[in-house]
């Protein structure tokens, strides 16, 4: 995979991370459940703390 294919898909982690968080913040828990908004908020921040190590290590190189 080319260099800038892996900054697209770092910064395409980073910016669906702040769709699901924002998702898991602020959708009521009577719409989905409070484990489906739980599960929205913990994926988005595992995929914001993934996307922020695949930029710094893109950097790096």
């Amino acid at each position: 995979m080319s260099e800038t294919a892996r900054k697209m898909l770092a910064l395409l982690f980073v910016m669906l991370s702040l769709f699901l968080i924002m998702g898991g913040l602020y959708l009521p828990g009577e719409l989905l459940g409070p484990a489906a908004t739980s599960a929205l908020t913990w994926a988005g921040i595992v995929l914001l703390l993934g996307g922020n190590v695949a930029l710094a290590l893109e950097e790096r190189d």
